[in-house]
């Protein structure tokens, strides 16, 4: 399974050998992570001894994904998966090799804690975009559908900015004027601030009847997670294929998973993109398929998908410009702007 770089796992074997310490560690986290019913709480703490431009150091967390394959084949054989998403999964846990010389330049690895959702078996690559079960829609709103299939979301226990957006976004820490909508039930009808269709919340409550409205989606709600992999085209063809294609694997493999919508959370939901890009770029028509919910985000996470730069040594005027995305984003950030993380949702 090792097939693209096993010749640096064997000299990180060596080096790792080599220091008690780190031998020690890599044992302990090894045994760590075959406890699946904590390591997703374990992953959220974990971070691995650092020092920076030490081979040994820099691929630890690669040894140690390395000793769950055989955990992670068995899984996969017990739920009866086809070959081909066998051997796909199998090959993910490598991939954090070339993510780290890509953005560092020089080997070492990185997505331990990302790679456990393959190990688990809860990360497939279908068609153009990675899906993820297993997954609760986090969003802080309450979805609403009519007879005629109109939607409504309504802000719930979200603590928004006076300009709507979630308090804490970057630009948009001040909390003079901030509040925190949340869902009125009654009898007859629900209640709430909506959210336009950026995402954010308005300054107005609006009454939903009962008789016409029913609840389809809120926070815990079963959801497939989509990711969108780096590289390869958005374009709606594309999209709706590999849409499709989902739905037949879950419907096929995943029958018992009861989800009730398709979610994303990224950059690439962010309505502002669709004004910096135009209406008929394929992001902009990629992001157009969700409905938008605010979310607390650091308004950087551009950087290290576009630029390849970490976020914390960004220097907006040294951006590059070598594409059209490049120029947009490079001017947006210098006018005083950020792209948010934005949850979206689609059925």
């Amino acid at each position: 399974i090792l097939s693209e770089h096993l010749s640096l796992y064997k000299k990180a074997a060596l080096e790792i050998s080599k220091d008690e310490d780190l031998s020690r560690f890599l044992a302990v986290l090894c045994r760590g992570l075959k406890d699946r019913e904590f390591h997703k709480s374990d992953m959220d703490e974990f971070s691995a001894p650092s020092k920076v431009g030490d081979f040994a150091y820099e691929m630890l967390t690669a040894l140690a994904i390395a000793s769950e394959a055989e955990m992670c084949h068995n899984l996969l054989l017990e739920r009866n998966v086809p070959q081909e998403y066998i051997e796909q999964l199998m090959k993910v846990p490598e991939e954090g090799i070339p993510w780290f010389e890509k953005r560092n330049g020089r080997p070492g690895y990185a997505l331990l804690g990302w790679n456990q959702r393959a190990i688990d078996g809860n990360l497939y690559t279908i068609g153009r975009l990675e899906i993820e079960i297993d997954h609760k829609f986090s969003g802080n709103a309450k979805i609403f559908r009519n007879k005629n299939g109109e939607t409504v979301a309504l802000a719930h226990e979200l603590t928004v900015h006076k300009s709507g957006i979630a308090l804490g976004c970057k630009y948009f820490e001040d909390e003079e004027g901030s509040y925190t909508p949340t869902v009125t039930e009654t009898d007859e009808y629900w209640s709430g601030n909506p959210l336009n269709d950026a995402g954010l919340v308005e300054n107005r409550t609006v009454k939903l009847d009962k008789k016409d409205w029913e609840l389809v989606l809120e926070k815990g709600d079963l959801a497939v997670n989509l990711h969108i992999p780096s590289g390869g085209g958005l374009t709606p063809q594309i999209v709706d294929e590999t849409i499709e294609k989902i739905k037949e694997f879950m419907s096929k493999y995943y029958p018992d998973y009861a989800y009730k919508a398709f979610v994303c959370y990224s950059w690439l939901i962010d309505a502002q993109l669709i004004e910096l890009l135009g209406e008929q770029a394929n992001i902009s028509k990629f992001c157009n398929r969700f409905k938008r919910v605010t979310i607390k985000s650091s308004g950087m996470s551009v950087f290290p998908f576009v630029f390849l730069k970490s976020a914390a040594n960004v220097v907006f005027s040294e951006l590059p410009e070598n594409t059209s995305l490049e120029r947009a984003l490079k001017k947006h950030y210098l006018d005083g702007k950020a792209i948010y993380e934005t949850c979206g949702y689609f059925f």
